[in-house]
């Protein structure tokens, strides 16, 4: 029995499925742990957490984030998923970036994070690959080479709480751009990849209000909850 384990921000765990649901169509098992928002230091410390369910045969894709993120983590509460740091999203981030943020030294606190996975998962024999939006990292090209796709992203109501009335662009690449990905970097995409890929599109095409994009989803059987880690 194999499993696919995969942890992130929301390009790898959306209301919508990613890379990683795709990928996991051809696993006994698929885990996704990634979390909206979160930022590099929540992806290393789950990254840590998951090795612990790790077993021969099984994979692991860690796809580190922007380092432009806070991250703090309360027990029974989980992870603050605050995003970009300068979205200015609350008064957390407020002042953080007044106080605390530096963006050189948050570079080198990702490259430290990226590091210290790799010695990790290599002195366990961990199976692993890495990915990451808009720097290169491991063997795969960076997730950004999306946006050259000619797809278009989605539009819906609700995107965003603060907008005025009507849909807007949800910035988040979809699933087709996902599929894409995955065979532009080399990925081995099957029949029964496309055909997932294709259904899920289609429950898109029929879907105007973001609020019920992940409700659908999961009733529909494409995602699941994630309920792994702390």
């Amino acid at each position: 029995m194999s499993t696919l384990f995969a942890v992130g921000c929301s390009h790898t765990s959306y209301v919508w499925p990613t890379y990683a649901e795709i990928l996991g169509l051809e696993y006994d098992n698929f885990e996704n742990w990634g979390i909206s928002g979160i930022g590099n230091y929540a992806i290393m410390m789950r990254a840590v957490e998951l090795a612990n369910k790790y077993q021969e045969g099984d994979k692991v894709i860690v796809q580190w984030t922007y380092p432009t993120r806070f991250d703090f983590h309360k027990m029974n509460a989980g992870w603050y998923q605050g995003g970009n740091i300068h979205q200015n999203f609350d008064s957390i981030q407020n002042t953080v970036l007044k106080y605390v943020y530096d963006q050189n030294s948050w570079n080198w606190q990702t490259d430290v994070s990226i590091n210290l996975i790799e010695a990790y998962y290599e002195n366990k024999n961990i199976d692993y690959i890495m990915l990451a939006p808009d720097f290169k990292v491991g063997v795969h090209p960076q997730l950004d080479i999306m946006d050259t796709f000619d797809i278009q992203k989605r539009r819906f109501i609700n995107v965003r709480p603060t907008e005025v009335v009507g849909k807007h662009e949800d910035h988040h690449w979809t699933p087709a751009h996902h599929l894409k990905y995955l065979q532009e970097a080399g990925f081995n995409v099957t029949e029964k990849m496309k055909k997932y890929v294709e259904e899920v599109e289609k429950v898109l095409d029929d879907t105007s209000d973001w609020k019920w994009i992940n409700n659908r989803m999961q009733q529909e059987g494409y995602i699941t909850p994630n309920v792994h880690g702390r």
